[in-house]
């Protein structure tokens, strides 16, 4: 009956992105997570309504007022929203999951990418190709809002002693130069880069470059199998599913209010070994 096309049969579920989706359409994450989203609910016969977290900067007591007002009963949270528009909450009403990425503060049942797992296998398949010292390269803030789960995934599998002593590049500022990683290269001397950035790949292809070419360089969070970068597909599209049937099977049990007990949904990548 919910994907009959008659209004009155097609309950609503609001999603919550940080920014108009409009904005969003070039993030590598964000925008095949939004269509995940999308698509999930509509499959499932959900009617759908978006907001973007910025329209209520200041107003945030209102927008969940507006939430309650209009009856919605399962809301969406999406990755990057203030801090003030979560704690706001009054969640008695509403059943609420985050999709994509950890809160610092969470208190929702959510579903994200399994971040430690998928740097493990993709260590392991550069071990087997013959990568004997491997580096890691990000920056603080993307390492945070991962809650360190590939830095320590990295660490770990170094430990062992099977991929070198190439200390991680991690920049606190948040940039990566030219300059500072062909000097980490020619330092350290990684045959193989796993980067969260995509700048080496440009500065890889310079001839007389230092250190590893573009094909020695892996992402461990690629968010599309059609981008440039081979290394973790993270199956973006399965995170948002999982979320989306998190809230709504809450809301067919007419559950609502926060978690004593939240729960992680980790959905596991898979290896992308060759560019696209």
């Amino acid at each position: 009956l919910r994907k009959q096309n008659q209004d009155d049969l097609r309950e609503q579920v609001a999603v919550l992105t940080a920014e108009p989706v409009e904005q969003q359409k070039t993030d590598l994450f964000l925008q095949p997570l939004n269509q995940g989203i999308h698509e999930r609910l509509d499959r499932l016969g959900y009617d759908q309504v978006w907001f973007a977290a910025s329209d209520w900067k200041g107003k945030a007591k209102a927008f969940h007022k507006m939430i309650r007002t209009r009856g919605f009963r399962g809301l969406v949270c999406c990755p990057y929203l203030p801090v003030e528009i979560l704690d706001a909450g009054d969640w008695r009403d509403v059943a609420v999951v985050n999709a994509g990425y950890l809160h610092d503060q969470n208190r929702m049942h959510q579903a994200i990418p399994d971040q430690f797992h998928n740097l493990y296998l993709l260590l392991e398949s550069l071990r087997e190709k013959g990568y004997h010292r491997i580096g890691f390269l990000t920056t603080w803030p993307i390492d945070e809002r991962v809650k360190h789960r590939w830095l320590s995934a990295f660490l770990g599998f170094q430990f062992r002693g099977t991929i070198g002593d190439v200390p991680p590049l991690i920049r606190v500022d948040g940039g990566v130069t030219k300059k500072n990683f062909q000097d980490w290269c020619g330092c350290h001397k990684p045959d193989a880069v796993i980067t969260t950035r995509y700048e080496p790949m440009t500065w890889t292809a310079e001839r007389g470059f230092p250190g590893p070419g573009p094909e020695d360089l892996y992402c461990p969070g690629v968010s599309s199998p059609h981008g440039p970068f081979q290394g973790i597909d993270e199956q973006v599209a399965l995170v948002a599913a999982a979320a989306v049937d998190l809230v709504t099977s809450q809301m067919n049990w007419n559950e609502c209010g926060l978690p004593e007990t939240p729960k992680t949904i980790l959905i596991p990548g898979k290896l992308l070994t060759k560019k696209a």
